[in-house]
Order: structure tokens, then C-alpha cells, then sequence
């Protein structure tokens, strides 16, 4: 990933709250750790709130500038969910970046939260004179608004959403095992089987049937569909799933307006945490 102009992570729970994490236990050091492995870019940005923490990383040469930093703290665990939106202004573009965390027990809530999020972030004013107008193809966007508002329209979301399968447990588990992929009965086994029934391809589709954000999340949607495995719940530090339904809950959205090309999202396989890390790179378009 190191020929890229920009490297964003986010964590949900990286402090107290996963002290096993392969994050480390200490939001510092995983800064201090991350700094340290990318010699050529420079830390722009790095807002936290509670257990969540946003690294914004850009190549040295690349012109990107940060703008300021919005939280908003919902559910009843106080700022351990909400969101974290960070301006940036890139090549001349405002773009939003939200790190998310949303409610794990009611789908309702989970919705209600993003809701929330969406609108706050929706609502954030971005000041004209603030903006690097770098190309003349924005700047007929901005003609006479030196006296008004101007709200962005280009959200990008991270997060752990917390979606679940929308099926059973029981059908969720008869899926899995129908297919050989997962085992659910035993903790000690590993996380495939060698010889599944059907192809990886074709349970990933099953599931993605029951997936409760299967048609985005509300006006944002992903821009690939998802061809890996779910990323929760496994048994922290190992690499196979808990006695429980799985689900994709560690999940990247876009809104309409941010241009995207080429892109690629999956799943990478790191011990430590009870969720898998999901990665997307491609070419942002400004």
C-alpha cells in the first residue's frame, strides 16, 4: 500500500476496550508503530474519541489539507458510539471522512444512529474561503457564495456498523455448515474445512441475501460487492468464528457524488481483534 497518495485507518475499539487488539493497547504506539512503517507520508490528521482513533495519512508532494474535526457521541455507553468526521480538502474538493460506531443489539437503533451521523454530517458547513480552489472546475460551484454555507455532498464512512444477517441463528448455521466454509460446533477447528460442498463464491452470495445492509446504508452505498468472508465474530486472537451468527459488520460507504475508480475491498486475515480488519483501495477522482 506504500505507492499510495493517501492511507486512512480507522479503529472502533482500540484502547481499553480490545486490549489484545494487533492495534496494540495504546492508541500512541499504534500511532507511533504506523509512523514508523510509512517513512514517506506525513500524519496530517488523527482525531479520537474514546475508543476510536482515525490515522490520515498522505503521501509527501500529494496537496491535502485538513479541516476541522466533528464528533457526535450517541448510545447509552456514552462516546463509544457515534462518529468521527474529519474534513479534508483534497486537489481543491471537500470530502467528508466518517468513522463510525454503531449500536450491536437493535437494528432500529443501528439505523436511527446513522441517521443521526448522516444528518450531523450533512449539516457541517463548509466555508468557501476555507476551500483550496485548485481547478477551475469547481470553482463555478462556489460563484457568489462568498456569504453563505455551502454543505458537503461528498461522504465517505468507515466504520463497525454492527450489521447482522437478518435470518436465525439457526439458518444462519445451516447455511454455513451446508456449505463447509465455517464451522460453528467447534472452537478448535480451523476456519475452513478442507473440502467445501459449494464454493466460497456462492455462500458469500447466500449470505449477502440476508445481509440487513445488503442496499446500503441509507443514501451511502459500497462500490464493490462483497466477495469475502464475514468479518464477526470470531474468538479474539484466533482466526475462526464464535458460537453465533456472523455477520459483515466492518463495512466502507460512499456517497454518490465521490468519484471512484478501480477500486478493491477485502477482508485481511490479522489475529488479535474478535472482528477482521476490511480494506478499500482504488483511485479517488477529484
Amino acid at each position: 500500500m506504500e505507492n499510495r497518495d493517501l492511507i486512512f485507518i480507522h479503529t472502533q475499539e482500540n484502547s481499553h476496550s480490545i486490549p489484545a487488539s494487533f492495534c496494540c493497547s495504546s492508541k500512541a504506539s499504534f500511532t507511533n508503530w504506523l509512523i514508523g512503517r510509512l517513512p514517506g507520508y506525513n500524519l496530517i490528521a488523527s482525531p479520537e474519541m474514546n475508543a476510536m482513533q482515525s490515522l490520515y495519512f498522505v503521501k509527501h508532494g500529494v496537496k491535502v489539507t485538513a479541516g476541522p474535526v466533528h464528533k457526535i457521541m450517541l448510545g447509552k455507553y456514552g462516546p463509544n458510539k457515534g462518529g468521527i468526521i474529519q474534513q479534508l480538502n483534497i486537489n481543491g474538493s471537500a470530502h467528508l471522512f466518517i468513522n463510525c460506531h454503531l449500536d450491536s443489539k437493535s437494528p432500529e437503533l443501528r439505523h436511527s444512529q446513522a441517521q443521526k451521523i448522516l444528518s450531523f454530517a450533512s449539516s457541517i458547513p463548509i466555508e468557501p474561503e476555507n476551500i483550496l480552489m485548485s481547478t477551475k472546475l469547481h470553482s463555478s460551484v462556489f460563484l457568489n457564495s462568498s456569504k453563505q454555507n455551502i454543505h458537503c455532498n461528498k461522504l465517505v464512512l468507515f466504520g463497525d456498523v454492527n450489521a447482522r444477517l437478518s435470518c436465525t441463528e439457526l439458518e444462519a448455521a445451516q447455511i454455513i455448515e451446508n456449505a463447509g466454509l465455517f464451522v460453528v460446533k467447534d472452537k478448535n477447528s480451523p476456519l475452513k474445512m478442507s473440502n467445501p460442498v459449494i464454493s466460497e463464491a456462492q455462500i458469500y452470495k447466500t449470505l449477502r441475501d440476508f445481509d440487513e445492509l445488503n442496499n446500503g446504508l441509507l443514501q451511502l452505498k459500497e462500490r464493490n460487492v462483497i466477495d469475502f468472508a464475514p468479518s464477526y465474530k470470531l474468538n479474539r486472537g484466533q482466526l475462526f468464528y464464535q458460537l453465533r451468527k456472523p455477520g459483515w459488520c466492518d463495512r466502507i460507504f460512499f456517497s454518490d457524488d465521490v468519484n471512484t475508480e478501480k477500486t478493491k475491498y477485502y477482508q485481511v486475515k490479522v489475529p488479535g481483534s474478535d472482528h477482521l480488519p476490511v480494506v478499500l483501495e482504488g483511485t479517488l477522482v477529484v
